[in-house]
C-alpha cells in the first residue's frame, strides 16, 4: 500500500542522488580567520575518511541498483526511483533531510521505490530543475561502448532519441594534448565513434585498463590526464 507524505525539506545527499539538486547558498558558508583554524585531530580525520568511504558505497550501490526517471511538470519535476535491492528500497524510503530553500517536495513511497514531485515558484530554480531533468533524459538515453584495437581503443557513443543523438554529435571536439595520441571523430547516424590510439604500447595498455574502468581514474568520463 503507497503512502504520501508532503515534506518541504530535502536533504543535500537526496537532491544530489536524484541529479537535480540544487546549488547551495553562498551566503550561507562560514568564514574563518587563519589564527582561529586548528587542525583536525587524526580520529576527526579518520571519522571524515570513513563518512567518505561510506558515502562512495552508497553511491555505487545507488547507481548499480537504482532506475530513476526524471519529468518535467509546469512547476518543477516529478522524479521516480526504484529498487530490487531490499536494503536500498529501506534507505530510500527512510529518507530525510535538511531545509531547502523555495522548494516543496512531495513523497509517495511506491511498493519498489520512492516518487518524489519537487514543484517551486521561483523561477530561476524552476530553470534550473528542468535544465538538469533535460541532462537526465540525454545520459538515461545515451549508450557508450569501448573495443580494444592493437594500437588503442574505439568509444563508440550512441542515442535513442534525436535530443540524445544531437548532443552526441554536438559534443565539442577536442585534441590530445599528448603528442603521443591521435584522436579521430566520426559522426554516424545515431551518434558518434571516437578512435584514440597510439605507437606507445604503455599509452596504448593505459588506455586500454582506463576505459574498462570507466573512463579515468575515480570515475566515469574522460582518459586521464596523460591521454587528453
Amino acid at each position: 500500500m503507497n503512502t504520501t507524505a508532503k515534506i518541504t525539506t530535502v536533504s543535500a545527499l537526496t537532491l544530489a542522488m536524484m541529479g537535480v539538486g540544487l546549488m547551495s547558498n553562498p551566503a550561507s558558508a562560514q568564514s574563518f580567520e587563519a589564527n582561529s583554524f586548528e587542525r583536525p585531530s587524526f580520529t576527526q580525520q579518520d571519522g571524515e575518511r570513513k563518512r567518505g568511504g561510506r558515502r562512495a558505497a552508497f553511491g555505487k550501490n545507488f547507481r548499480e541498483n537504482v532506475t530513476k526517471t526524471v519529468s518535467k511538470i509546469d512547476n518543477g519535476v516529478v522524479i521516480t526511483m526504484t529498487t530490487q535491492d531490499a536494503e536500498m528500497l529501506t534507505t530510500l524510503q527512510a529518507k530525510e533531510g535538511r531545509e531547502k530553500a523555495n522548494v516543496t517536495v512531495t513523497k509517495e513511497n511506491l511498493s519498489n521505490g520512492v516518487q518524489l514531485t519537487m514543484v517551486t515558484t521561483d523561477e530561476a530554480v524552476l530553470e534550473r530543475m528542468h535544465r538538469r531533468a533535460d541532462r537526465h533524459a540525454i545520459k538515461s538515453a545515451t549508450t557508450k561502448s569501448v573495443e580494444n584495437l592493437e594500437n588503442g581503443i574505439k568509444v563508440t557513443v550512441t542515442g535513442s532519441t534525436p535530443e540524445a543523438i544531437e548532443a552526441i554529435q554536438g559534443k565539442e571536439v577536442r585534441e590530445s594534448r599528448n603528442e603521443a595520441i591521435t584522436k579521430t571523430y566520426e559522426n554516424i547516424s545515431n551518434g558518434r565513434i571516437m578512435t584514440i590510439t597510439s605507437d606507445d604500447a604503455a599509452l596504448v595498455e593505459r588506455l586500454q585498463s582506463r576505459a574498462e574502468k570507466g573512463g579515468k581514474r575515480g570515475g566515469k568520463r574522460g582518459f586521464g590526464r596523460n591521454s587528453r
